[in-house]
């Protein structure tokens, strides 16, 4: 075994982020680069804004992060992102487009930390 298959890279919650928006575009996560604090993140101009800095402040805290450079790990925040997917399916003024979004923030997330799942266990 390769020490890389036994660690895999961490991603740190700002890089993430980041790497959303280089999947996703500006339009739907816009980030505020200065940002100090995951509510603050994404953009008032994001398409979903709302949305988007739920999701933000729910992945920084389902990975435990203590900063903007904490890492963030493939199933804490899958994990974050299903409990808010769950949670706006349950209320009576969710519109598609809010489910497709969270649906795209899942599957970039897989591309960005997949290589997470890979590892040993």
């Amino acid at each position: 075994m390769t020490k890389q298959q036994q660690e895999p890279s961490l991603v740190g919650f700002r890089n993430y982020f980041e790497r959303l928006e280089a999947l996703l575009g500006t339009l739907l996560v816009p980030l505020q680069h200065g940002a100090t604090g995951p509510r603050h993140i994404v953009t008032s101009e994001a398409l979903h804004a709302a949305l988007a800095r739920e999701a933000a402040v729910k992945v920084y805290r389902e990975n435990h992060c203590r900063g903007m450079e904490s890492p963030v790990r493939l199933f804490p925040t899958l994990d974050a992102l299903g409990r808010l997917r769950c949670k706006i399916d349950d209320s009576d003024t969710t519109d598609r487009a809010s489910v497709e979004f969270l649906e795209s923030l899942g599957e970039a997330t897989l591309s960005i930390l997949g290589n997470q799942s890979k590892s040993v266990s």
